[in-house]
């Protein structure tokens, strides 16, 4: 009777905690895959703004050096 209701126990046990398991490996998966996905948009807005100071300051220097601009001092 009590070897019943152990070995019940013992296999709800088993179940919950390879669940648990099973459960906790693909959520490190999936946390795993975000944080690639997150350094990787943060590369490429960091490229994006580097590139976006490096067009201004063509746009401003390109009118000061082919005069247009006289008088009018660069602030980069």
């Amino acid at each position: 009777m009590i070897s019943g209701y152990l070995i019940t126990t013992v296999s709800i046990i088993v179940t919950v905690v390879s669940s648990a398991a099973t459960l906790a490996y693909w959520l490190g998966r999936k946390l795993t895959r975000i944080e690639y996905e997150v350094s990787t948009l943060r590369r490429m807005i960091k490229g994006l703004a580097e590139a976006s100071v490096e067009a201004h300051s063509i746009a401003m220097e390109y009118p000061s050096l082919k005069g247009f601009l006289r008088g009018v001092k660069s602030i980069i």
